[in-house]
């Protein structure tokens, strides 16, 4: 009878033991995993691109000037410009017949869209995207790490800065957008996306129902927001799409619920 519980008692150690050594493998592997994309080297890879029109090289040298000084390495992205597409014959093609869209909202929608089919056949699995018309903080780097350390495991998008913000805290930098109507959790001027959200975005974005940041919105991916931003909108700045200055004053108005 002693050498049976002797054996039970050396079993049930052993079996203490190994949940243990599994409980710590799980932990050390989340953990590399997770240091090894808020890495300082890492974040200095992310595959970083600029959407710019052609004929907007005071914008393109205003993001220069701010990525030179955080030491960003960018590709710009050639921008549609909305008013010099061939209507007749490709409207049906890139707008719904049922929809009406200003011409600059058309053009920035399918530059993204342009941006996400090129994206979808590299080999980044993340990548940041900026329009020339936002402000990078200075420090921008450290910043960034310290919110992208807040993130989840399976996060798709993350808008470093959005408009009329509406959401719920998930960490003291993180919000999730709770609010899917009218102008609320707005903008694409900041984001880093996962490719493998792509594929399901670029399926069914054409022909275009609405703006292009709502139709992310609408597609209820794992999105979080910077709390408070860390890239904001240029109010200043003249748009070449927009044909005017395009100010988005309600990039100030934060909603926490």
């Amino acid at each position: 009878m002693l050498d049976y519980y002797k054996v039970f008692i050396i079993a049930f150690l052993l079996t203490i033991i190994t949940i243990l050594f599994i409980i710590i493998r799980i932990y050390v592997s989340n953990k590399k995993n997770k240091e090894d994309f808020t890495s300082r080297k890492n974040i200095n890879n992310i595959k970083t691109y600029v959407i710019n029109l052609e004929a907007s090289k005071y914008r393109l040298n205003l993001m220069k000037s701010q990525c030179d000084r955080e030491n960003i390495t960018f590709t710009r992205w050639n921008a549609i410009n909305g008013h010099h597409l061939d209507y007749k014959n490709l409207k049906s093609l890139i707008v719904h017949p049922k929809i009406k869209l200003r011409k600059g909202i058309i053009g920035c929608s399918l530059s993204h869209i342009n941006l996400w089919k090129h994206c979808s056949r590299q080999d980044d699995e993340i990548f940041l995207v900026l329009e020339d018309d936002c402000i990078i903080p200075n420090n921008f780097k450290n910043k960034l790490q310290s919110y992208i350390g807040q993130l989840p495991a399976d996060w798709d998008i993350f808008y470093l800065g959005a408009s009329n913000i509406y959401g719920t805290k998930y960490s003291k930098k993180l919000l999730i957008p709770t609010l899917f109507i009218k102008n609320y959790n707005c903008g694409t001027y900041a984001m880093l996306i996962k490719k493998k959200v792509l594929a399901d975005l670029l399926s069914d974005c054409l022909p275009l129902k609405v703006p292009i940041d709502v139709f992310i919105r609408g597609k209820r991916k794992k999105t979080y927001i910077a709390y408070p931003p860390i890239i904001t909108h240029n109010n200043k700045i003249y748009s070449d799409n927009q044909r005017r200055i395009h100010t988005d004053p309600d990039q100030t108005n934060i909603n926490i619920v």
